[in-house]
């Protein structure tokens, strides 16, 4: 009994006499205490010794007499016969065959099937053994064990549930199962139901078997509707290599557009945060993608800011590895877009702005465009634009606005407009850094109403009202294109450079060869913002200086946009001591004076008949004796 004695009792060979015994003694009931004894002895030698005891079962050809003893009536004999097969027949090819060859296994199926518990916890233990070795796991399956060891994961036995864990999980470790048997509709809902269950030993092998099919969008569809989602976040948490497999799982769930808005309301986005810290880099690489992919979804961006993405995505984008940089971007765009305040704090505070400001130097298009697309929303939190303007970001910026990729030039207009929205300072520092010549360069090529929107924010952030140096570079022309694509108040601030523009009769000379041009500063007079009439009025009343001009802005139409502001301006009841809407009004007046000042000639000239002239003064003196009225009455 001591462990001496049996490591004596093996160097002297004492196991091939008792291996012999059985053979001699056979399977006679009249033996029973004889060959209890035997087995008892043997078994104890193999835990002294298991290679010699090998030897001599092999030598012996005791196998087949081992298997015999196991359906013996004696419960003791026989769970020591199953025991014995279980740790001489692994491990060794000769004995592994005979067990093969006499049925073994078979006959442990056979038990496992059954309903007595103590046989089928014989069996399960001899399983779990023998499922180690890749030959004798592959005929455990062909016997048909599969299915009753799936059941019996989940039975009341914590002794049966754990044997049957250990022979799942070898069964998935040695490769033995088939994608096709673990996908068979008998089988996957075993598989989901492990996850959540609590045998622990099977969470492993079935988050393991899970992963290595959630990449087939059908089986992904399968496992999502039999309720795997949770159980799969449950393990991410888990020990290593089950949140090694869960979060590769998890990660197929997120790329897939049908069920990444699931993960936020099963609570993946923690785990998956604090997975982005991880030192094995599949399971860091498989995070990200996914909390990258479930940024997308506007309920994840709160929960991934409060477990601090960010900063640990932030941190990430310092890695040189050219696909964790697009992840990171990727996230860091959508969480600075949905949370520029929260995410863009979190970011600073780990020298977020400045990796991201390195981005912009790289050769590849996509990265510069995300990269300055992230800039431009961290630039919606005030101090970050401070942080940004003090690494020379701005010039990196300008310089990327003469990329032949359009992508990237127009997330460079979005960072830049950003940068200068509401900060006088970083608009400063955009003009300095050249940025106005090359945003109406932009703005005269582009094709694109949108873009046009684009570049007449970004120039109103830059220039805030000295429209000078975009005409320098321009002409009326880029003016005008401001006027057609701009917001109201960039037409109204426009249309005051314009006007101002045309107190030089040099520049009305030249504005004049273009009639396109002068009817858009006439289609103004209808803008609904009195002061873009007043500075309409204006710059038309300049224009009228010019004789030439009278007959085509008669031709334009101005004396009936003239005569349509006014009646419409009467007609207000708030136009009494309106000092911006009087004095466009008298600017209208003026343009109608100078008009009439040639009144014979125009109407000859564009073929009106008398009566039609008298309707047209008429118009425009019914008009002025109207606003005359309301004028003295508010006065």
């Amino acid at each position: 009994a001591s462990k001496r004695a049996r490591a004596g009792l093996v160097s002297a060979g004492a196991a091939t006499p008792l291996a012999a015994m059985l053979l001699s003694l056979g399977n006679a009931h009249s033996n029973t205490e004889f060959l209890t004894a035997v087995l008892e002895c043997l078994s104890l030698l193999s835990g002294a010794g298991l290679t010699e005891c090998q030897h001599a079962v092999r030598n012996a050809g005791a196998v087949p007499h081992l298997i015999q003893l196991m359906s013996h009536g004696s419960p003791k004999l026989s769970q020591l016969a199953a025991d014995l097969v279980a740790s001489l027949c692994p491990g060794d090819m000769s004995n592994a065959e005979q067990l093969f060859e006499s049925g073994g296994i078979v006959m442990l199926a056979e038990r496992l099937l059954g309903n007595d518990e103590a046989q089928q916890l014989q069996a399960l233990s001899a399983l779990s053994q023998l499922s180690a070795d890749v030959q004798q796991a592959g005929a455990i399956v062909e016997s048909g064990c599969l299915q009753p060891v799936l059941e019996l994961l989940e039975h009341r036995n914590m002794e049966l549930k754990s044997y049957a864990a250990i022979t799942f999980g070898n069964l998935c470790a040695n490769g033995t199962l088939s994608p096709a048997q673990l996908q068979h509709p008998s089988v996957l809902p075993h598989l989901v139901s492990m996850l959540s269950s609590s045998n622990g030993l099977a969470k492993g092998p079935a988050v393991s078997a899970i992963a290595a099919m959630a990449g087939q969008p059908h089986l992904r569809a399968s496992v999502y509707d039999l309720g795997g989602l949770p159980g799969l976040v449950s393990l991410l948490h888990s020990d290593a290599d089950t949140s090694y497999h869960a979060v590769q799982a998890v990660a197929q769930f997120a790329a897939d557009e049908r069920y990444r808005a699931a993960l936020p309301g099963v609570g993946a986005m923690a785990p998956l945060t604090s997975l982005l810290s991880s030192h094995l880099p599949h399971v860091q690489h498989c995070s990200l993608s996914a909390v990258a992919n479930s940024s997308f979804v506007p309920s994840a961006v709160q929960p991934l800011c409060a477990a601090g993405a960010p900063a640990l995505v932030g941190q990430l984008l310092f890695n040189h590895d050219a696909a964790v940089q697009k992840m990171c971007l990727t996230a860091l765009c959508n969480l600075l877009a949905a949370e520029p305040a929260a995410a863009g704090a979190a970011l600073l505070q780990v020298g977020g702005h400045v990796a991201l400001q390195t981005q912009l130097s790289t050769p590849a298009p996509e990265v510069q465009s995300q990269a300055a697309m992230a800039i431009g929303h961290m630039s919606r939190h005030a101090p970050a634009v401070q942080a940004l303007l003090e690494v020379d970001t701005v010039p990196l910026l300008c310089g990327l606005l003469h990329s032949p990729v359009p992508s990237v030039q127009l997330q460079t207009v979005y960072a830049l407009g950003a940068l200068a929205a509401d900060d006088e300072g970083a608009a400063s520092a955009v003009v300095l850094a050249g940025a106005v010549a090359p945003l109406s360069t932009l703005l005269l090529s582009s094709s694109s109403p949108d873009v046009k929107g684009h570049l007449a924010l970004t120039l109103a952030h830059v220039v805030r009202g000295n429209w000078r140096p975009v005409f320098n570079v321009g002409g009326f022309q880029a003016l005008l294109d401001l006027l057609a694509v701009g917001s109201e108040a960039v037409q109204m601030d426009v249309a005051a450079a314009i006007a101002t523009l045309l107190d030089d009769v040099h520049q009305r000379k030249a504005l004049l060869a273009d009639m396109n041009s002068v009817s858009a500063i006439v289609g103004l007079l209808s803008s609904p913002n009195e002061s873009t009439q007043q500075h309409a009025a204006a710059a038309l009343a300049a224009l009228a200086e010019e004789s030439s001009a009278r007959e085509d802005l008669y031709r334009l139409g101005t004396l009936s946009h003239i005569i349509r502001t006014l009646t419409a301006s009467n007609l207000r009841p708030d136009n009494a001591g309106d000092a911006a809407g009087a004095s466009a009004r008298v600017s209208m007046l003026a343009s109608a004076s100078a008009c009439a000042s040639s009144c014979a000639s125009v109407f000859s000239n564009v073929g009106c008949t008398p009566a039609s002239a008298v309707l047209a003064c008429s118009a425009v003196l019914s008009a002025l004796t109207s606003w005359l009225a309301a004028s003295l009455a508010g006065s």
